[in-house]
């Protein structure tokens, strides 16, 4: 078996189960956020500029230099 062949298939409930449990971890880092985070934010917003920039920018260069060095065949490294 080729792992290109490997196809993972969700049941609809298991996909409904999946989203609630998404939602719950969603809905509980949203009860821990405070104002305070936010004036924190406000004063010092370096932090979070450099922190979107490393997700957005350097994460996925990072990836698709790993990506570009490894020896996978073209559909492994899209998963």
């Amino acid at each position: 078996m080729n792992i290109d062949d490997v196809a993972v298939r969700f049941a609809p409930g298991s996909m409904v189960a999946l989203d609630l449990v998404l939602g719950l971890i969603m809905l509980g880092i949203a009860l821990d956020t405070s104002p305070a985070d936010f004036r924190a934010l406000r004063r010092a917003p370096r932090a979070a500029v450099l922190a979107l920039l490393a997700q957005l920018v350097a994460l996925p260069a990072v990836t698709f230099g790993l990506t570009l060095s490894s020896t996978c065949r073209p559909p492994s490294p899209s998963g």
